[in-house]
């Protein structure tokens, strides 16, 4: 037992004179040098470990140690979660486990098992390596944020990249990878919110403030599916966003309009009226005098009332159409009666080249 471990430590030293230029140059080199320390340690010392390990388990630690050695972290990773299912509350099968998945990249799993190993921090094993596992913890902290979602409504579900993580207010954060994520927080009868939030490294908090607004009731909440919901949820914005549309000093400031336009033509027809009968009398006659001769700004006024008539007429019918299309969206009517819920509604507003309509239900 003795000369096996004497050459393992002796290929550990080996290993570290040659890989020493490139462990410096990497945010694992103090991680690996560590788990290289718990992987080497000898089968009698790990057999005299008072932690509870079967002494069978020797043999397939021993084979994933090697499979570490020769770089082939993936198969000892699986070997290892295997062989945590039949044995859970193995210190030493934990701390492999989150050696090869940080070996991996595989920080979140990395993150679960050595707060599992923690657990067992009053154990023998944990205590006689706790340097090598302080290294451990030091590097999966340079990868592991904690974020929480704090706001308004209460039991609004918060959700990461689609996965439920939470509901407001949360009382504990939720350690996730460092890097960005797709954040969504919803409730039944609110506007759902949905931006990218940023979780940083180490021990501070990554805390972000929500609060959604009362509005439609969001159609997941009545079991439809993610596609139908974000465009109901699209059109229930749309026509917030339009809000101002369906005000009613909107209907009046266009009906006001359409009259002042109307009114202007009316004017402008009758003007341009009697500046042609004027035309046409024997008063723009005299003599060998033409009627351009006698009455050229005459001609000159018609011609000005008959283009002031034309533009406003059309802009009449323009204010009026508007006015009309405006009293007929911005009404909420009642679709069909329900005893339990008071009636289904519709409300519609324009969008750019298009009417949105939302249903309230």
């Amino acid at each position: 037992m003795g000369r096996r471990f004497l050459t393992e430590l002796i290929w550990l030293m080996t290993f570290a004179r040659e890989g020493r230029r490139v462990l410096q140059k990497s945010t694992l080199g103090p991680v690996l040098a560590a788990l290289l320390a718990l992987s080497f340690s000898s089968p009698a010392r790990a057999g005299n470990d008072a932690n509870g390990d079967d002494p069978q388990l020797e043999g397939p630690i021993q084979q994933g140690i090697a499979l570490r050695r020769a770089g082939n972290d993936e198969a000892a990773l699986t070997l290892f979660i295997n062989l945590e299912q039949t044995n859970p509350d193995s210190v030493r099968v934990l701390l492999h486990i989150t050696a090869a998945a940080q070996a991996t990249g595989r920080w979140m799993l990395a993150y679960t098992y050595l707060q599992k190993a923690f657990a067992h921090k009053d154990e023998p094993y944990f205590i006689r390596y706790r340097t090598a596992i302080k290294s451990i913890d030091d590097a999966t902290t340079q990868h592991i944020g904690q974020f929480r979602a704090v706001g308004d409504p209460v039991g609004a579900e918060v959700r990461i990249n689609g996965e439920i993580i939470g509901t407001l207010p949360m009382a504990d954060p939720k350690p996730l990878e460092v890097g960005q994520y797709v954040l969504e927080v919803s409730k039944a009868g609110f506007y759902p919110l949905r931006r990218t939030v940023s979780v940083a490294a180490g021990t501070a908090l990554t805390q972000e403030a929500v609060a959604l607004r009362a509005g439609v009731p969001s159609p997941s909440s009545l079991g439809a599916n993610p596609t139908s919901a974000r465009s109901a949820d699209g059109a229930a914005h749309a026509a917030d966003h339009h809000a101002w549309w369906r005000a009613r000093w909107v209907t009046w400031t266009l009906a006001g309009a359409t009259v002042a336009s109307a009114t202007t033509a009316s004017i402008a027809l009758i003007y341009r009226n009697s500046r042609a009968d004027h035309w046409n009398s024997s008063s723009c006659l005299s003599g060998t005098q033409t009627r351009e001769d006698v009455c050229g700004d005459v001609r000159s006024e018609i011609s000005s009332a008959q283009n002031v008539a034309i533009g406003t007429g059309i802009a009449a019918l323009v204010f009026g159409g508007a006015t009309l299309t405006q009293a007929i969206l911005s009404t909420e009517r009642p679709l069909a009666a329900s005893a339990s819920a008071g009636g289904l509604s519709l409300q519609c507003a324009p969008g750019l080249g298009s009417i949105g309509c939302v249903g309230s239900f």
